[in-house]
């Protein structure tokens, strides 16, 4: 019986943290399309609203989600946003043409197989790691500075092909290398 109580803790711990973390990319995808509007509507007021949604609501809700669940499971949902941005700017951007195209549901489908392959794949740790341990781990083995000397590589790669006015012809490899770069560096946020 105590074994049970505890697993239904979890459990609910769990789901409140996946239902905060939800609520913070609803929030941020609701938030940047308030910023997009404010322009097209020309009221400062949208932009403001926004604006506070995405610097102080959005956060709030996402450092809320990682004291109920493991960021094993919170992270991988931080590309909600992109996800519900993409199926829902041709809606509700309608002014800037949008369209949800094979492309982006490739891209959809990328992303989603990311995340689930991070939450499938990491590993869970029980306990909280000292600053020692985390710099034990993060600057010390050769693994984790093999990977951070490919990230660089990678990054400054990216960046010198984006300059090449090679990538102006082509949107697709231009938002690819964008993509990747981003994604890339929007990774270290959780660490």
């Amino acid at each position: 019986s105590k074994l049970r109580s505890r697993k239904r803790k979890i459990i609910a711990m769990l789901i409140i943290g996946v239902v905060l973390a939800i609520g913070a990319a609803l929030v941020g995808t609701a938030s940047k399309q308030l910023i997009a509007a404010s322009k097209h509507y020309r009221k400062n007021s949208l932009f403001h609203l926004g604006a506070f949604l995405n610097l102080a609501v959005g956060p709030v809700l996402d450092a809320s989600a990682y004291a109920f669940a493991p960021s094993v499971v919170v992270a991988p949902l931080a590309c909600l946003d992109v996800i519900l941005n993409a199926i829902t700017a041709p809606h509700t951007l309608y002014w800037q043409n949008e369209k949800l195209t094979r492309a982006h549901v490739i891209g959809v489908c990328l992303v989603t197989a990311g995340a689930i392959c991070t939450s499938f794949f990491a590993e869970v740790r029980e306990g909280a790691m000292s600053v020692y341990d985390l710099e034990r781990q993060l600057f010390f083995r050769p693994v984790s500075l093999a990977y951070f000397a490919l990230e660089v590589t990678l990054v400054l790669s990216l960046v010198g092909l984006l300059k090449r006015s090679s990538l102006a012809d082509r949107p697709a490899a231009r938002g690819i290398a964008l993509g990747v770069a981003a994604g890339v560096l929007m990774g270290h946020v959780f660490f």
